[in-house]
């Protein structure tokens, strides 16, 4: 079974990608002539005032917003695709292909629970696809995510945490269903915006409306 997906990225994470590569257009320059970027205006402010400038906070995710709400902080993403599959329902002897727009929402916040060492990670994701040519395969889904984060030495962190995902379609519920996750994941940042990792997950997939047959091809 072949697939072949082309994908045409109309808006996604612009003002982050700016932030890693850009970071002079994104900054604030004070009287004295000086940058601090946008990653911690209160750094910049303490910096002002005379003070040593704190260190930024890592951000959660690729963003275009973050909030701080005294040690809680907010990161929030969202991005356009506009693309085509040709093999929408992975059909292997009829193959069926369609323009297709998908847009998604993420939502992430960080608290923390030992100062710079362990944080509690929650968020929430939502991905809508709709296809242009078919409704069947249309796709909403919505995915809840909490999880502790702790930093170690030379760079390192470990990850431990839980997803629920729902996922269904508006036009097919039979094939819906819901997700369970646990996973945890150990990550090295190679840079500030480079990173690679190992982990290990488990799911589970439910179905509650997927009809079940015998072998005879009967309703069970």
């Amino acid at each position: 079974m072949k697939r072949f997906t082309a994908v045409l990225i109309l808006f996604m994470f612009l003002l982050s990608f700016l932030a890693v590569f850009s970071r002079p257009v994104l900054a604030i320059e004070d009287e004295d002539g000086k940058y601090s970027t946008t990653d911690g205006y209160r750094g910049w402010a303490k910096a002002k005032a005379g003070a040593e400038e704190e260190e930024p906070v890592k951000y959660i995710i690729p963003t275009i917003l973050r909030k701080q709400y005294g040690e809680f902080v907010l990161d929030a993403a969202t991005s356009a695709i506009y693309g085509y599959d040709n093999n929408v329902n992975l059909n292997r002897y009829d193959q069926d292909g369609s323009f297709f727009f998908q847009n998604n929402l993420s939502i992430y916040g960080k608290y923390p629970i030992i100062e710079d060492k362990m944080y509690m990670i929650g968020g929430y994701d939502f991905t809508w696809i709709k296809y242009f040519k078919f409704s069947d395969p249309d796709l909403i889904d919505n995915v809840l995510t909490v999880g502790i984060r702790t930093y170690l030495p030379k760079d390192l962190s470990w990850y431990v945490g839980y997803k629920a995902d729902f996922v269904g379609f508006p036009r097919d519920k039979i094939s819906r269903y819901t997700m369970n996750l646990v996973e945890t994941r150990l990550r090295h940042d190679v840079t500030d915006w480079l990173y690679h990792e190992i982990g290990y997950e488990f799911f589970h997939k439910h179905y509650p409306d997927w009809k079940t047959f015998n072998s005879r091809g009967v309703l069970l």
